[in-house]
């Protein structure tokens, strides 16, 4: 357990782990009992005391001077009022600016909005880094990154420089830039080590698909056969327990917990865009394919988050070992640690508790059932 956990979320955390919870008292609690931090909560931890309502609306405003008071302060309170459960890391990153935070305070806020911190390998992202860490104003930043982009496009040749690099390297790297002629000269030159995409995540992401694809998991007689992004979908991921969140009715029929963990469910699109390359991988798909290839016989590339507990550890000890391994696999992807006051990873610290260490699938197979029993026949075909 993280230690720096308020006591909410060491009570969430608690509940959703004693082991004493069947899979029909668990969707209770989730539905009924938990305290789970709603957005205007998240907007709350970082006011410091200032009216919000005004702070906010005054800085969007400053940042967007076209748009109309009116449209502004209703954005505002919808966030306030909590109609409104999520928004994009750019209007995260924004927010960072017009809250007036540190470098250190965005980063906490942004993963706790959009579950990843700032990317420091993105162009646009390490920008926004410099500008917060040195006190510059959000419309200054964009007009940074504009420049720098600019100068990137006329620019005859960049630098040759090896792709191979870490995140962290980049870190120290900026941290020593003194100017924004630096910052421009270093993203022009370190453009081949930059991306938006998160690397790391990505070649992990790959060998997961790639064990899922396998066909000696499910059909030994079949072993030229490649499952695909719609199979690994349906079988792994159980798209099949959740109900079609396309549809008007379910939707409106949908509860906030229920629409909170259903919202972004990997569906056979988005696994396939994800595996070209077309669009990011995001958080909640690595921690389902890390249930889903948990018990895998052979060990991955990344061998140190797959090796099974000792099979004569007890459950508490098993628990232990499993949460710490998806924490040190979602930090090792660049997304923040699971946290019991979201929906979603409640769920999950719950399945982990499962009896069987090879059984976690199954459990979370359960409990999406139990979750959605209500839609019946208006679940994903």
């Amino acid at each position: 357990m993280n230690e720096n956990m308020t006591a909410i979320s060491r009570g969430m955390f608690e509940s959703a782990t004693s082991r004493e919870m069947s899979v029909r008292e668990a969707v209770a609690m989730l539905e009924e009992c938990a305290k789970f931090r709603k957005f205007s909560d998240k907007l709350g931890a970082f006011a410091k005391g200032r009216d919000l309502r005004s702070l906010l609306t005054e800085g969007l405003l400053a940042n967007n001077p076209t748009a109309k008071r009116d449209s502004i302060d209703k954005k505002v309170r919808n966030w306030l009022a909590d109609r409104q459960s999520s928004i994009s890391k750019t209007d995260a990153i924004e927010l960072c600016f017009v809250l007036g935070l540190t470098l250190s305070e965005a980063d906490a806020f942004v993963a706790m909005v959009s579950d990843e911190g700032l990317h420091w390998r993105n162009p646009e992202e390490l920008v926004y880094i410099y500008a917060l860490d040195r006190g510059m104003t959000y419309t200054e930043a964009k007009k940074l990154y504009g420049d720098i982009m600019n100068r990137i496009a006329i620019a005859e040749d960049s630098e040759n420089v090896s792709p191979d690099s870490f995140t962290s390297v980049i870190r120290a790297e900026v941290g020593q830039l003194d100017s924004v002629d630096e910052l421009t000269e270093y993203i022009i030159s370190a453009e081949k080590r930059l991306g938006k995409m998160h690397n790391s995540a990505y070649a992990m992401f790959n060998e997961m698909m790639d064990h899922l694809e396998s066909p000696e998991l499910e059909d030994w007689f079949e072993t030229d056969r490649k499952y695909t992004c719609g199979e690994i979908v349906r079988y792994y991921l159980h798209k099949n327990e959740l109900p079609d969140v396309t549809d008007k009715a379910n939707q409106n029929a949908m509860s906030a917990i229920q629409r909170s963990i259903a919202a972004n469910w990997p569906s056979e699109s988005a696994l396939s865009r994800m595996k070209n390359r077309h669009v990011d991988v995001n958080r909640k798909v690595m921690m389902l394919l890390f249930l889903a290839t948990y018990d895998v016989e052979e060990d991955l590339d990344t061998d140190e988050f797959y090796d099974l507990p000792d099979p004569d550890s007890d459950g508490d000890e098993a628990f232990r070992e499993f949460y710490q391994k998806m924490n040190s696999m979602l930090e090792y992807c660049g997304f923040s640690p699971i946290d019991p006051r979201a929906p979603f990873d409640w769920m999950i610290l719950y399945c982990l508790c499962g009896e069987d260490i090879y059984e976690l699938d199954s459990q979370l197979s359960d409990f999406l059932s139990d979750l959605f029993r209500d839609f019946g026949n208006d679940l994903q075909d």
